[in-house]
């Protein structure tokens, strides 16, 4: 008869055993519990249910740098201590700009599912892959709108001093003069307050009939809206991917004045998502646009990862320059700089009407 083996000595050995490795996936947001933070947990968790990456678990830590520069910075000096194989971020452009270099230096690949700035792939640094579309295409879509709709009309420009919102009207600017349309007002607005009497005024004055706003933070886009509408402006208003965020302002409210934005082709209706909605729907988990843009992400990065057998940042960046990758918003490819590939990353206008976005007809 075999005796029993002490409990202590169990114990002890047990402790002595090495912890199962885990490939650390850091989340840098500005309001964390929000944007892609679903789409990155459930695609972990599928990859953990089967099996993991290269026999080890993955594990996501969250970190916030409310949607500022100085603290993005210190978030990404913190997050490079942990030694991350994949930072998911950040949310906004002007936070993803300053610290994709710090990223870079450490070696740990950036993947960015909503920062279109420019800046973000200019850089040249290899190590970033933008899981979104561009500034200077989406500004060249509105300029090639307002050419097709509005080309006579006084046009006013409108952003909130980010680096999201110059740039992008910058861009703008730029593309409408290359068709010749001139711009009667272009300013800049305070973010975050509910009063904008002041540049509602300028508008009036300056007789204006298609507003443009370029905003970072999507509840200033709906307060601007309700604010044109409180002062009976007879206008049209255009806006950015950002504008994508206002439903729950939308729902539920009047809106007269149409508000017309850019994004991607909806990820929420391809045919590869409807499995991970299915899944979603059944956990009473909401995945939104940029929750799946995110959920790709991680896919492309984790094909990329077993094709290498390493999470070398260099090595699987390679992968992800060369290859295409079946996602949950379908296949996707990523040029010389890190951008997403058409038509994957071709922008596509929407309209918001009665708290519902639909694609807007073409003509």
């Amino acid at each position: 008869m075999r005796g029993r083996i002490p409990l202590a000595f169990l114990l002890a050995f047990l402790a002595a055993l090495p912890a199962r490795a885990e490939i650390l996936v850091a989340l840098a947001w500005d309001t964390p519990g929000t944007g892609p933070v679903q789409g990155v947990n459930l695609a972990v968790e599928w990859i953990n249910r089967s099996g993991g990456l290269l026999g080890q678990s993955l594990r996501i830590a969250e970190f916030d740098d409310g949607c500022q520069e100085k603290q993005a910075v210190m978030v990404a000096h913190l997050v490079t201590r942990h030694h991350p194989a994949l930072v998911v971020g950040h949310g906004c452009s002007a936070s993803t700009v300053v610290a994709a270099p710090i990223y870079d230096a450490a070696g740990t690949l950036l993947l960015a599912p909503t920062a279109t700035n420019t800046k973000v792939t200019d850089l040249g640094l290899g190590s970033v892959f933008r899981v979104t579309g561009r500034d200077d295409r989406q500004a060249e879509a509105a300029a090639s709108l307002i050419a097709q709709r509005w080309a006579r009309s006084r046009i006013a420009l409108l952003d909130d001093r980010s680096v999201y919102g110059q740039d992008l009207t910058k861009a703008l600017a730029a593309e409408l003069a290359k068709r010749q349309i001139p711009v009667a007002l272009n300013t800049a607005f305070r973010s975050r307050t509910t009063d904008h009497s002041e540049m509602i005024a300028k508008l009036r004055d300056n007789r204006i009939e298609i507003v443009y706003v370029a905003a970072a933070w999507s509840q200033d886009i709906g307060m601007i809206l309700r604010e044109m509408q409180g002062a009976g402006l007879n206008v049209e208003m255009l806006s950015a991917d950002s504008a994508n965020n206002i439903g729950s302002w939308a729902a539920g409210k009047t809106q007269r004045i149409p508000l017309f934005f850019t994004f991607l082709k909806d990820p929420l209706q391809s045919p590869s998502a409807a499995s991970v909605l299915w899944q979603a729907k059944e956990r009473a988990i909401t995945l939104n646009r940029v929750s799946l843009l995110a959920y790709a992400g991680i896919e492309a990065w984790a094909q990329a990862v077993r094709e290498a057998n390493s999470v070398d940042a260099q090595t699987v960046a390679q992968i992800l320059h060369q290859r295409k990758f079946r996602t949950v918003i379908g296949e996707i490819a990523f040029d010389t700089k890190g951008d997403l590939a058409p038509p994957a990353s071709d922008w596509v206008w929407y309209r918001w009407h009665d708290g519902k976005r639909d694609p807007l007809a073409r003509e």
